[in-house]
């Protein structure tokens, strides 16, 4: 079996970025760098609510409760045709008052707006939670150690951009806004410019996003 990121990334080819970015009225390169941005945030919050009981509890009765016999085809479809009204309250499970800023920080590193990079998470929420649940079926799953697995993984092959990316969206100086000064650690891997780069958010692009292919 394929890990979490694996399967995600098979999930998220060429052609479902190109309809993604018609549904956003963003370029592909946008999209994809909103992608390479949203993704370690989202995996990073759910493994940080997973870290205690409680939250490990939860987010494994969401998972067997709507996610556990997905069919990713299926969810993939009404996703890119504007059916995904469950990612704004996944969304809101994970990411809570922190979700304006992950529009924020993720629309810094991609260009997209803030709108357009809410779109882009409530699309991208449901999917993650489908190949969770594919991934996660059965008892006495760990599931903060999956999803640690998967944002190291994704940090290790976008030059640490993802630990990063949720440094900032929980607010690195405290001040409750994604500001330059939290920024800073995102342009320092990016070579300032997250669509042109060839490390940090360039280099997860390419090497998990399909981009070149």
């Amino acid at each position: 079996m394929s890990g979490l990121v694996d399967q995600l990334m098979q999930t998220l080819g060429p052609q479902v970025i190109e309809q993604m970015s018609g549904r956003l009225g963003a370029s592909p390169q946008q999209t994809q760098s909103g992608l390479a941005a949203a993704l370690p945030v989202i995996l990073g919050a759910m493994q940080r609510n997973a870290s205690d009981p409680q939250g490990a509890a939860a987010l494994q009765g969401a998972l067997q409760r709507n996610h556990a016999n997905v069919d990713l085809g299926g969810l993939l479809g009404a996703v890119l045709g504007g059916q995904n009204g469950d990612g704004a309250a996944i969304l809101g499970h994970v990411l809570g008052q922190r979700a304006p800023r992950a529009a924020q920080g993720i629309g810094a590193a991609s260009g997209l707006n803030g709108a357009q990079s809410q779109d882009l998470m409530a699309m991208l929420a449901p999917l993650v939670m489908g190949v969770l649940g594919k991934q996660a079926s059965g008892s006495g799953v760990d599931l903060a150690g999956m999803l640690g697995g998967a944002t190291q993984q994704l940090d290790q092959q976008g030059g640490g951009i993802g630990s990063k990316l949720m440094t900032a969206v929980l607010d690195r100086d405290g001040d409750g806004d994604v500001d330059s000064a939290d920024l800073a650690a995102m342009a320092s891997g990016n070579g300032g410019n997250a669509q042109g780069a060839g490390g940090g958010l360039g280099g997860l692009l390419g090497g998990l996003l399909g981009g070149g292919r």
